[in-house]
């Protein structure tokens, strides 16, 4: 649980920085950067509650019959590791591309 409050955490550090570096620049910049955050998160929230809600039943299925070493190979399947290389991949991608079309933006706005 440890890593994952320290990542959490740490998103919520760097939203909290970026927010004040664009209030300083006005109002605009704030809703742009807010705008942005929610939707990076779509995505993931998108594909990793669908992933968490196929997973959860046989994970949990395994666990009330008590078949432990059924719950490990199925959480270290790698089904659901290739589902996230393909997401990841696809997220690094669209990632890019959004880069590319903000930074033509900012050009144009200057």
């Amino acid at each position: 649980m440890g890593p994952a409050v320290i990542a959490a955490s740490a998103v919520q550090v760097n939203v909290l920085i970026n927010s004040g570096f664009a209030a300083s620049l006005g109002n605009g910049p704030v809703s742009w950067l807010n705008i942005a955050f929610r939707l990076m998160q779509l995505p993931l929230g998108i594909f990793g509650v669908a992933i968490g809600t196929v997973t959860l039943p046989l994970v949990s299925k395994s666990a009330a019959v008590g078949n432990t070493g059924r719950v490990s190979r199925d959480s270290r399947s790698w089904d659901e590791t290739r589902i996230f290389a393909h997401y990841s991949i696809g997220n690094w991608a669209g990632d890019v591309c959004l880069a590319h079309y903000q930074r033509d933006l900012s050009a144009r706005a200057i």
